[in-house]
């Protein structure tokens, strides 16, 4: 992981190693290239590692805000994310390389001073190495385990995103799994948008899943929503709601 700095002034650098800094945004390059090269990933690993700064996972992020954006440079270096400090004047910095659970937290403690709890780190890859398996049953038994050590805490705000994505991703795969576990992944799908309503991906999921079940409303209700947490795919969640409604007219 690389860094290029745009704009930096001696007082940040000061400020950094003594408090987390506020108003900090972080844009994640969601163009083509980083795409291919894993920045969905690390767009959800943000939310997930910096919940802790958070008095509650269901509230808006205290210290950090986190948003997809388009190219930012270094295509060939990515996933490229960009550190935004507003304070009197905007300061920027590019991070290169950024591929991981690992490299996020090191964005987080070396420039913003923000420690990440290992746990959280350790439930993101290995949320990435069940994506990663070729075998349902190696998928769900990782995500079990992440869950059963998620859920000890799940008292705990910080830990609530990553349990909410965690779910979500085990929805995902008891559909695949044979024979289906529709009723399991119902569960899961319903209970990730409880934990974490902002999240667009979960409310895809639980789409899937509710058209699956043959809850054909419930599943346009869940594109809806996503199209409200996530507008760029407001075009995309319209045809799949338009597809379901013509599927109910048919005998």
């Amino acid at each position: 992981m690389k860094t290029k700095r745009v704009s930096f002034l001696p007082v940040l650098l000061f400020l950094r190693h003594v408090v987390a800094l506020p108003s900090t945004k972080i844009q994640v390059c969601r163009n083509k290239h980083c795409s291919k090269q894993g920045s969905n990933d690390v767009l959800n690993y943000f939310p997930i590692l910096t919940d802790a700064s958070s008095s509650s996972s269901l509230q808006k992020n205290s210290l950090f805000e986190i948003e997809a954006t388009g190219c930012i440079s270094e295509c060939g270096k990515g996933p490229n994310l960009r550190v935004v400090v507003k304070d009197e004047e905007t300061k920027s910095t590019i991070f290169t390389g950024v591929k991981d659970a690992d490299d996020c937290a090191e964005v987080l403690t070396s420039f913003c001073n923000f420690s990440v709890p290992p746990l959280l780190i350790a439930a993101c890859n290995i949320m990435k190495r069940s994506d990663q398996s070729t075998f349902i049953v190696d998928k769900e038994n990782m995500l079990n385990s992440v869950i059963h050590a998620l859920e000890k805490d799940k008292t705990e705000d910080k830990y609530l995103k990553a349990l909410s994505l965690c779910y979500a991703k085990r929805a995902d795969v008891r559909t695949a799994s044979t024979p289906q576990n529709l009723i399991g992944a119902l569960d899961d799908s319903r209970k990730a948008v409880a934990l974490d309503p902002d999240n667009g991906m979960v409310w895809r999921i639980l789409a899937e899943v509710e058209e699956l079940s043959g809850n054909l409303d419930q599943a346009m209700v869940a594109l809806s929503k996503r199209a409200q947490v996530e507008p760029e795919f407001r075009a995309k969640s319209d045809n799949e709601i338009q597809r379901i409604r013509h599927s109910k007219r048919l005998p």
